[in-house]
């Protein structure tokens, strides 16, 4: 029997940053789940991981105090950026974002009470939903996803973002997550629950936005999902090597993921990435 493009490829799931990454950056998409190539993250996304650590040490701890949880933060900064360059000038910078960012953000979601305990061992709690492309048996394959925090007493799932700018409604690729969460937690805890994405700003005016997934658009989202999916397939099945889709695949120098990874865009792309 004829393998399926992602049997093909060795891709065993999918997630809804993989499918969010090849709506929006296909080279790139390329690059990461068929070449295996980590691209390295910028300030901004150590940022928001460090403001991450920070909130899940207040969730966990409830009686951790906030500048606890912020220092947890700021640390987390200052580790994962000791080899980048102009790193002091850049830690002043952050310092008094990650501040707000964890401080507010506890504020926020402590009036929850305690959220559902992950696995022993575990981070966050894993979900899943089984997406098919197509008829056979052969024709299913399986998207996990990790919570930040799911409060049951409240039936509530909140996703922390953050940001500079605030969202003025869904961007698509928050809008397949959210949907994928509403639907997988449905699945797993046997309650569809509410889904809000909790953004965390830079900004000192009105910095916390938060956005509720109504009924509507997660069913938009989840079929636009599943579209992606079967065209991913589609796509993957017609070649039989990676060369071969990177060729087809366009490539955008401009989009941010390659502002940091010229070496790595050399390496694919040759004089088309100079």
């Amino acid at each position: 029997m004829k393998k399926n493009g992602f049997v093909k490829f060795g891709i065993d799931h999918l997630s809804p940053s993989n499918v969010n990454k090849f709506i929006a950056a296909p080279d790139v998409w390329t690059a990461s789940y068929l070449y295996k190539i980590k691209f390295p993250g910028g300030y901004n996304m150590i940022r928001g991981s460090a403001v991450e650590a920070g909130v899940e040490r207040g969730i966990w701890k409830p009686d951790a105090s906030l500048e606890e949880c912020v220092e947890v933060a700021q640390r987390y900064f200052r580790e994962h950026t000791r080899l980048m360059r102009d790193q002091y000038d850049e830690i002043e910078k952050h310092k008094p974002m990650i501040e707000q960012m964890v401080t507010l953000a506890l504020e926020e979601l402590r009036e929850y009470g305690p959220p559902q305990k992950p696995p022993l061992g575990e981070r966050q709690n894993k979900v899943e939903i089984p997406i098919r492309f197509k008829k056979g048996p052969d024709g299913l394959i399986n998207a996990y996803g990790y919570l930040d925090f799911y409060f049951p007493d409240y039936n509530v799932v909140y996703d922390l973002k953050t940001t500079a700018k605030a969202p003025s409604g869904w961007p698509l690729g928050h809008g397949i997550q959210a949907a994928f969460y509403q639907k997988a937690v449905e699945k797993k805890f046997k309650r569809k629950p509410i889904v809000r994405f909790l953004y965390a700003l830079t900004r000192k005016k009105n910095p916390l936005v938060t956005l509720e997934l109504e009924s509507e658009d997660a069913d938009r989202y989840i079929q636009i999902m599943k579209r992606t999916v079967i065209g991913m397939e589609k796509l993957l099945s017609k070649f039989d090597t990676k060369q071969e889709i990177l060729d087809v695949i366009p490539y955008n120098p401009e989009s941010f993921y390659w502002s940091d990874a010229r070496s790595i865009a050399a390496e694919l792309y040759g004089a088309a990435a100079a």
